[in-house]
């Protein structure tokens, strides 16, 4: 009987060290794939971020090169718009000359320089041709003052879209910074 307890105790140690061996290698196995799994999500997190700052950096450059589109074509036509009231201002600066010469001519036509040759035309032709020349420095001036209003009005779309321009170049930085970061 004292070996059969012997025996018994024995088997009994033994099924307890090995259940505990057991338990511990399940508990190791428990934090391998606790950890496995933790390190899967946040290689997920990591890939769908950077898919994610990939689409919005594609949607950002796409609206970039749009928004440089628009402010080249505001700057060409703010160019033609400015050449086109120098031009202006140039014509109406002739005609303001061209009035004074018949101007000149009406007043003193006896003293004045010959601007129409050997003798002057006749007083109702130049009256004529000032009223004319009066009427074309009103056009020109009326052209030179639409020419301004549509300079400015080019000038503050430019200045609006040069803003959008940046912002959105600023939030390319943001998302460049943000792939930069997580690489």
């Amino acid at each position: 009987m004292g070996s059969r307890t012997a025996f018994l105790i024995a088997s009994i140690v033994l099924a307890c060290f090995c259940a505990n061996a057991r338990v511990e290698t399940q508990t190791q196995s428990q934090d391998v794939m606790t950890a496995l799994l933790s390190e899967v999500r946040a290689l997920r997190t990591t890939i769908a971020l950077v898919v994610g700052a990939g689409a919005n950096g594609q949607l950002a450059l796409g609206r970039l090169q749009l928004q440089e589109q628009r402010v080249n074509a505001l700057m060409t036509r703010l160019e033609t718009t400015r050449e086109s009231m120098a031009e202006s201002q140039r014509e109406a600066l002739r005609q303001r000359e061209s009035c004074k010469s018949i101007e000149t001519t009406l007043t003193s036509p006896a003293t004045s320089p010959s601007f129409y040759g050997e003798s002057p035309p006749p007083r109702e032709a130049l009256e004529k041709m000032l009223a004319e020349c009066r009427t074309e420095i009103a056009s020109v001036a009326a052209e030179t003052q639409r020419l301004g209003a549509e300079e400015a009005t080019l000038a503050a779309e430019l200045s609006t879209e040069q803003a959008r321009w940046s912002d959105l170049n600023r939030r390319l930085e943001e998302i460049e910074l943000a792939l930069t970061r997580n690489q």
